[in-house]
């Protein structure tokens, strides 16, 4: 019986680059779910930053509308100890 090697090695090639794609896409696969989670998990933690600034904001500028001021810092402070509660 007579070996063609050509043939072979290119199907040996071929087996091989087949495999390494198929592994780079689980790698590609794996980084971008750890990429997505650690953005989500940012996203949240940045949310609810702003929550507690804009309510902080909020109750800051409503104390002084009711005290017919302009707002201050302790205003602001004071807004930051409330959202904190939350």
């Amino acid at each position: 019986m007579k070996v063609n090697w050509g043939l072979l090695g290119i199907t040996l090639g071929l087996i091989l680059l087949a495999g390494s794609i198929f592994f780079a896409t689980l790698k590609i696969s794996a980084k971008i779910d750890s990429t997505t989670r650690l953005t989500e998990e940012k996203l949240l933690t940045f949310q609810t930053e702003i929550k507690r600034d804009v309510i902080a904001l909020l109750y800051g500028y409503r104390q002084a509308c009711y005290q017919k001021r302009p707002l201050t810092l302790d205003d602001l402070e004071e807004g930051k100890k409330f959202a904190s509660e939350f």
